[in-house]
């Protein structure tokens, strides 16, 4: 009776841990630099805390764990990781940097090995939810163009007169990007594109008919996706959604979301024509693409210097700030490198980006070997690729909590699912 207590206490402490994955809520814990931001302290996050209520859980059912030939990947590339701590002094900041790697790691080993006490289209469903519900506070977010009081869960102050908010200028003047409870509207366009993708397959799956709740839900996500105004993420969306137009072109209930999704991005297009100018219009953001072209430089830098162990996990930024390439008034512009794998190269060398780069194929390899569920196959490979385009454009998916979050529960259900289907991984 207790255990079956425990079990479903697991699995319900899981969905709110899908829920919440867009929550930023977070304590301050400790700082190794000048200012209280990611890349320089320590932060424990509301997810964190489920994370390790969930390993606990794992752990009192006695770790039961398969390794696989991925897995071993990974756990190589761990250990080349922790070589960093024994190379660089700021070990405080390293070793809390690789806890963070082995939380995430840990996450997709538990997601892979306790998959049969969940319902996988549960948690599918659950992340749109979430997906839905980040959409209305962008929405929100956008048209009143400050925060609107989430702050519990972790929405960041917001207001198109503050300095370090995401703008555009426009003829209108400047105009806040939609932020939902993330750190930046990338993050948020990134996670509802993964939401968007997750609606195609639950239709696929679980939907006979079309009906106006799904193009309700849908029209939802599609314009908290497109207010956020992401070039590189609204770009790799069309690309996503045109392979499956293709592939799902005698599908009814496929072609009229995709052909519904076209009908919205031109109709939001003309309602926001001015917020489309702006983006699109690359001579507005010279100083942003003159930025990307320090960081890339700074980051081949740091790579020729550190070649083989690269600079340790988490440490591009304080090793940037060493080199002093701002003046004072620029310390905001301190970033990491806008190009996921520069920076892993930069942090943990040729050798970890290797084993890493290894176990994201393998991975894609084992998915693409699928059988029984075909639409599974299409729909997460290619949501994997276009991790890695979106890899190419920005940092988040790397050092980002939320960003991270995304990627490690993206490879622990598309593992979860080939491990029920094959045995490749």
């Amino acid at each position: 009776m207790m255990n079956d207590f425990f079990l479903k206490l697991e699995k319900y402490i899981f969905y709110i841990f899908v829920f919440s994955i867009p929550f930023q809520a977070r304590v301050y814990i400790y700082e190794w630099g000048l200012s209280k931001d990611e890349f320089s302290s320590a932060f424990l996050y509301v997810t964190d805390i489920f994370i390790l209520i969930l390993i606990l859980f794992w752990a009192y059912r006695g770790f039961a764990i398969k390794i696989s030939k991925c897995d071993y990947l990974i756990i190589v590339f761990f250990g080349i990781t922790s070589i960093s701590l024994f190379i660089f002094e700021n070990n405080g900041f390293l070793a809390y940097q690789l806890l963070k790697l082995a939380e995430f790691i840990f996450l997709y080993l538990y997601i892979k090995n306790r998959r049969d006490n969940f319902s996988f289209d549960v948690a599918i469903f659950i992340f749109i939810i979430s997906g839905v519900f980040q959409s209305f506070i962008g929405i929100f977010q956008f048209f009143m163009q400050e925060s609107i009081g989430f702050k519990y869960l972790g929405e960041t102050l917001l207001s198109q007169d503050m300095a370090g908010v995401a703008k555009m200028d426009t003829e209108d003047g400047k105009i806040m990007r939609p932020y939902g409870t993330f750190t930046h509207p990338n993050v948020l366009s990134a996670y509802l594109f993964f939401s968007i993708a997750f609606f195609y397959y639950f239709v696929l799956k679980k939907v006979e008919k079309i009906s106006w709740l799904g193009v309700s839900i849908f029209s939802i996500l599609f314009l908290g996706f497109f207010i956020t105004f992401s070039r590189s993420v609204l770009l790799v969306f069309a690309l996503f959604s045109l392979i499956l137009f293709f592939k799902y072109k005698k599908n009814i209930k496929m072609r009229f979301y995709i052909i519904l999704s076209v009908v919205l991005f031109l109709f939001f297009s003309l309602i926001f024509s001015h917020e489309i100018f702006s983006r699109v219009n690359v001579l507005r953001d010279g100083e942003n693409i003159n930025l990307r072209l320090v960081y890339n430089n700074v980051a081949n830098q740091i790579i020729s210097e550190n070649v083989f162990f690269g600079v340790g996990s988490g440490n591009f930024v304080n090793s940037f700030k060493i080199k002093g390439v701002f003046q004072e008034d620029m310390q905001w512009a301190y970033q990491p490198v806008h190009n996921s794998y520069l920076l892993i190269v930069s942090e943990v060398g040729i050798f970890g980006f290797s084993f890493f780069l290894a176990f994201f194929f393998f991975i894609l390899n084992s998915l693409y070997k699928i059988k029984e569920d075909n639409d599974f196959k299409v729909i997460f490979s290619g949501l994997l690729f276009s991790v890695a385009l979106l890899f190419l454009s920005d940092h988040y998916f790397w050092d980002l909590q939320q960003g991270r979050l995304m990627l490690w529960f993206l490879f622990g259900i598309v593992a979860w699912r080939i491990q029920n289907n094959q045995h490749y991984i």
